[in-house]
């Protein structure tokens, strides 16, 4: 149950290999904060240069596809903490079509990605398009050896969120 005084959280994520809700899910404990997922409508391959030919050409022409509604209530919400991997050099294209959605206009979001070589333009291209009051935002290297100290990021920043 949440007081008069503590702010409702939700961290929502699009990950498709894995890395991204990693992330996710490690913050939404540290803050004790709900989680849910983007789910397009029409699947990504999860491997081959299929993946990488249909993901990198919708993020860089900019795609919106569909998403599935989900169940959650984002009026709940005082907080979104919004994360993305980096596709082409940008946002994930389910990740666009969240980010422009009406129900989040008032909101406080809190943006971040997940990437291997950098986080290109994608946290600049997210805070363009967002509809709510973005707060903040982060990136987070993935790979062998960036991983396991960027989950050590998200459990600081999470600490640092909880206080939001």
């Amino acid at each position: 149950m949440i007081t008069a005084n503590e702010t409702a959280k939700l961290v929502v994520c699009f990950s498709l290999t894995g890395n991204t809700r990693l992330v996710a899910k490690t913050m939404a404990k540290e803050i004790d904060a709900d989680y849910t997922e983007i789910v397009p409508i029409r699947q990504y391959p999860l491997r081959g240069a299929y993946l990488y030919i249909k993901g990198g050409k919708e993020a860089v022409f900019k795609s919106e596809p569909a998403i599935e509604a989900g169940i959650v209530r984002y009026e709940d919400y005082d907080l979104l903490i919004v994360g993305t991997p980096v596709w082409a050099g940008t946002m994930a294209p389910p990740l666009r079509t969240f980010l422009k959605s009406p129900a989040l206009r008032g909101k406080k979001l809190f943006l971040f990605c997940t990437h291997g070589n950098g986080p290109g333009s994608c946290l600049r291209d997210m805070r363009e398009i967002a509809q709510g009051d973005v707060v903040g935002d982060c990136d987070f290297p993935m790979g062998r050896k960036a991983a396991a100290e960027s989950i050590g990021q998200a459990k600081i920043l999470g600490n640092k969120l909880r206080e939001r």
